[in-house]
């Protein structure tokens, strides 16, 4: 970063666009069609009076870009650093753009400067996900023991690629101490993204187990994740985990991506801006925090109606759970309520990973079949709340309460047909109360086709507890 001095009488504004790390001398950045891009760029008071500074950009725009920048109160000469936010929509040509930031003497308008810097703007890639879950015994694996997670219960879009021996690679999981795993999704790293995790499959262990990410990092062509996994009393233990991982893509419906790395503060609507957080609809993404372990994500924006699936996973090696409070269309934006707590259930502020999509699977890709679908009425004889539930078949699930915080529910053709590569079922709870939600089981292997789910839900006090939940299912597409 350089920073321009400028010797000025009388009031004025600088903004500075030199950067020596590039061909041309200016600041040149990429940003995917529908992400937001973050300037910073130095700014200085260049009259002799103290005074506001602010920083914007300059010109007409295409249309559905948009920006926003700061101010700041500097004195006489002196310089900060300004931040620039500009938002692409999704439907933005490939290509460069050359804008022009400018700096503004607040006290009277008339006195600015300007620079000029490139955007260039990358179409979304195409749809990139996968899934992969412990079978057996495996989590159970020796420590530092690399374990191909069976073929059978994984897939991901790493297989449908030109490439023989991608294609060929299997998802793989090295257990690295007690409850904790490094998952490596083939493939799956070339594009950014968000993760989840989630207690597996245990029939005969009820607990109130959950699984949650430590970390979400790119190697080279592959996604790592490291899943942490704890009892209900939140003592790390080794569990059966589930896990999945998807990137932005185009299409007609609307997705949101978004990581959340910052603990603490209140007020004020902080901008996500970094690789991971992706809008379809155009707008930039906020997030105000509202109390301990509380936040409300806005998601600006004309295209969504609320009616989708929601997923929060806490990215932190300290024990905590998330789920969406609530999830709801403002008219111009998406605003979902995030709720975080530790193993007693007590408020907990927490990085986060959240993904939402609506009328197509959570993986965000219309071409392989998919459902969601989420609870509503009284929690003790629910039913399916159809506006916000969706399958690529049309059908809604039957649900039916066996037991306190037991739900069974089933599917008649949303299935495999073809068995294997098997599916992927995630679970949160939903809703202002604090509960907490699994996937016990889900079975489409014995009836080809059709898919039972059976969800345990619980309390503070780790008892089974009636709860709203909504859960997403993912497959490997149908067989040419």
């Amino acid at each position: 970063m350089t920073t321009a001095y400028f010797d000025v009488p009388g009031p004025g504004a600088a903004v500075d666009c030199f950067d020596r790390s590039t061909a041309t001398r200016r600041r040149d950045v990429q940003v995917i069609a529908g992400q937001t891009v973050a300037l910073r760029l130095p700014l200085q008071n260049t009259g002799e009076q103290a005074g506001a500074v602010g920083l914007g950009l300059a010109g007409q725009l295409e249309p559905g870009w948009s920006w926003s920048g700061s101010t700041a109160d500097l004195d006489a000469k002196a310089t900060t650093v300004g931040r620039l936010l500009i938002t692409t929509p999704a439907n933005a040509v490939p290509g460069a753009y050359r804008l022009w930031p400018q700096a503004t003497w607040l006290a009277d308008p008339q006195y600015t400067s300007r620079c000029d810097v490139t955007v260039r703007v990358v179409a979304p890639p195409a749809a990139s996900w996968g899934y992969a879950s412990t079978r057996a015994l495996q989590y159970q694996a020796p420590v530092g023991e690399e374990v191909t997670l069976d073929p059978s219960w994984q897939w991901g879009t790493w297989r449908r690629g030109d490439d023989p021996a991608q294609a060929a690679r299997h998802a793989t999981m090295v257990r690295t101490a007690t409850g904790r795993y490094t998952v490596t999704m083939p493939g799956l790293g070339a594009t950014p993204g968000v993760a989840h995790a989630g207690a597996g499959v245990s029939w005969g262990y009820t607990d109130a187990a959950w699984c949650q990410l430590d970390s979400v990092t790119r190697n080279d062509a592959d996604k790592l994740l490291d899943v942490a996994c704890f009892d209900g009393a939140g003592t790390a233990q080794n569990l059966p985990f589930a896990v999945w991982a998807s990137g932005p893509s185009p299409g007609a419906r609307p997705q949101l991506q978004a990581r959340y790395e910052a603990i603490g503060g209140f007020g004020n609507a902080v901008p996500l801006v970094n690789e991971d957080t992706f809008n379809s609809a155009s707008g930039p993404v906020e997030v105000r925090v509202i109390g301990e372990g509380r936040y409300e994500v806005t998601a600006a924006g004309s295209a969504y109606d609320a009616t989708g699936y929601a997923r929060i996973t806490a990215l932190n090696s300290a024990r905590a759970r998330c789920r969406p409070s609530g999830v709801e269309d403002t008219g111009t934006a998406l605003r979902i309520g995030v709720e975080c707590v530790g193993a007693d259930f007590r408020p907990r502020g927490t990085p986060w990973l959240l993904s939402y999509t609506e009328g197509v699977g959570a993986h965000h890709d219309p071409a392989v079949p998919a459902a969601y679908a989420s609870t509503t009425g009284d929690p003790a004889a629910p039913s399916i709340d159809t506006r916000h539930s969706w399958s690529s078949t049309g059908e809604s699930p039957t649900i039916a309460r066996t037991a306190p915080g037991v739900y069974d529910l089933n599917y008649q053709a949303v299935g495999n047909p073809y068995t294997y590569p098997a599916d992927l079922v995630d679970v949160t709870a939903v809703g202002p109360q604090a509960r907490s939600c699994r996937a016990l089981s889900w079975n489409s292997y014995s009836y080809p086709g059709r898919l039972r789910i059976v969800v345990h839900c619980y309390d503070a006090a780790r008892r089974p507890a009636d709860a709203h939940f909504a859960f997403a299912y993912l497959r490997a597409p149908d067989r040419p």
